[in-house]
């Protein structure tokens, strides 16, 4: 039997890592999905073991997107309690890096009774994937080679200050994005305790989570502001950047504003980042 894809709506402010047992730390699970979980109790009969289950949000405070593919849940088992569903991630799940799929999501044609329907141009994307939607099966490989498409980019990790920086995120992540690669950042790659500011995790976990993370990076980018060495976070992923060995590049957030502002910011980051 072949696979059935479905998107459902997610927003960012309270998703990524579903939650797990107490012992499970950030860290462990930042990486790969390990359930979706929701009240639709229509989707228990729908979605069967082996299907995946496409998440789908959009985080205004972090970017002009309408819409992005946050990752794939591909189903390895589902249990329905007390009407709350939970459709538990095999391997081959993933997260994925910030990328803008406004255009995807009007392209893409979805099953409404038999018939594939396109969504509303005329109607936000969010209010139209509120109920849990199907994939037509024409438009499944679309869906996949996108994503396939944003896992090969390299990626960049960006190191910023929250309450001075946040706004240049509205442009740096199409930008980086337009010169093809793909980004880790923490409020939008990170777990859900992240998007308030707020971790309610030891400070050595939080460590672990974003030099992993780091790691996994071609580069990282520093927004600096005039208190970023100051500070104990950016100073201390600057600092992991140095002693991994991941290179760093340093923007000043006023060249950074002046940049978009000229026309000028994608062309600067294709000169100065290392070519992928």
């Amino acid at each position: 039997m072949v696979p059935t894809h479905f998107i459902a709506w997610q927003s960012r402010e309270v998703t990524n890592a579903p939650r797990m047992p107490d012992q499970a730390s950030i860290a462990d699970r930042s990486f790969a999905p390990v359930a979706h979980v929701t009240r639709q109790r229509r989707l228990f009969e729908l979605i069967k073991v082996g299907d995946s289950i496409w998440l789908a949000g959009c985080y205004p405070v972090l970017s002009p997107a309408a819409a992005s593919i946050i990752g794939r849940i591909v189903v390895a088992e589902k249990t329905m309690e007390n009407s709350v569903l939970r459709f538990a991630a095999a391997p081959g799940s993933y997260w994925l890096a910030w990328n803008d799929a406004s255009q995807l999501m009007k392209t893409l044609e979805f099953d409404n009774k038999g018939i594939a329907r396109a969504l509303n141009v005329d109607v936000g994307i969010a209010q139209q994937l509120q109920t849990t939607r199907k994939v037509s099966n024409a438009h499944c490989e679309t869906l996949e080679a996108y994503a396939s498409e944003i896992r090969r980019r390299p990626m960049i990790f960006v190191s910023y200050r929250w309450t001075a920086s946040t706004d240049v995120m509205r442009f740096l992540l199409p930008g980086l994005e337009a010169v093809g690669y793909s980004v880790w950042i923490d409020r939008w790659s990170g777990p859900r305790r992240f998007k308030g500011g707020r971790t309610n995790q030891p400070e050595n976990i939080v460590k672990q989570l974003l030099s992993t993370a780091m790691g996994q990076c071609c580069a990282m980018v520093a927004i600096v502001d005039e208190n970023y060495y100051n500070s104990e976070w950016t100073s201390f992923e600057y600092a992991t950047a140095s002693t991994i060995g991941v290179p760093t590049y340093g923007f000043s957030d006023v060249w950074l504003r002046n940049a978009y502002q000229a026309n000028d910011l994608i062309d600067n980051l294709r000169d100065v980042l290392p070519r992928k």
